[in-house]
C-alpha cells in the first residue's frame, strides 16, 4: 500500500490538483491542506477506492466535490476553508448539476432549454391554428371582431368616461 509523504505533501502546488493522482489507484492517505490550490477537484479522483483519509481544506478550490461512495466517507472537514466548493459532505449545495465554473455569472447560460422552448412553441402554434381558423371562415372572422370590439370598449370604456369629463 502506498502513502504519499507528509513532507511532500504539505509543499506547495502551483495551479490545481494534477487529475494524474487519480493514477493512483492504492494512495491510502492524502493531505493537501494550505497549499494555496484552486480550480476543480478531478472527478477521477472519485475512483481512487483505497484512499481512507483525504484533506483538501483551506485551499482555493471550486466546484462541486465528486460523488462518489469514497468520497461520501470523508467528514466536511476535510474539505473546510474552500468557500466555492459545493455538494455533499458540505451543507452548501451547488446551484446546478453542471459544476460551478469560476467564469460563469448566474443568467448567462447559453443552454438552450428544450422544455421550455416546446412548451412555447405548442401554445403558439395552438393559437396560429385558431386565429388563421377564425379570420378564414367568414362566420368565424365576423365573431372574432364582434369580441375583439366588445373587449376594448369594455377595457377602453372607463377611461373614455373619466376624460369626457
Amino acid at each position: 500500500m502506498m502513502q504519499l509523504d507528509k513532507c511532500l505533501a504539505k509543499k506547495w502546488i502551483p495551479g490545481g490538483i494534477p487529475p494524474r493522482i487519480a493514477n493512483m489507484m492504492q494512495l491510502e492517505s492524502l493531505d493537501l491542506s494550505y497549499n494555496q490550490l484552486s480550480g476543480e477537484i478531478p472527478p477521477a479522483m472519485a475512483a481512487m477506492s483505497f484512499l481512507e483519509v483525504l484533506d483538501l481544506s483551506y485551499n482555493h478550490l471550486s466546484g462541486q466535490i465528486p460523488q462518489s461512495s469514497q468520497f461520501s466517507t470523508f467528514l466536511n472537514t476535510s474539505f473546510l476553508g474552500n468557500d466555492r466548493l459545493c455538494g455533499k459532505p458540505l451543507t452548501r449545495l451547488c446551484e446546478t448539476n453542471h459544476t460551478p465554473s469560476a467564469t460563469a455569472t448566474p443568467g448567462t447560460s447559453k443552454e438552450l432549454n428544450l422544455e421550455f422552448l416546446s412548451i412555447e412553441v405548442g401554445v403558439v402554434s395552438g393559437l396560429a391554428i385558431i386565429v388563421a381558423t377564425m379570420l378564414l371562415w367568414r362566420n368565424g372572422r365576423s365573431w372574432v371582431y364582434w369580441h375583439v370590439d366588445k373587449f376594448w370598449l369594455q377595457v377602453l370604456q372607463p377611461w373614455i368616461s373619466r376624460h369626457r369629463r
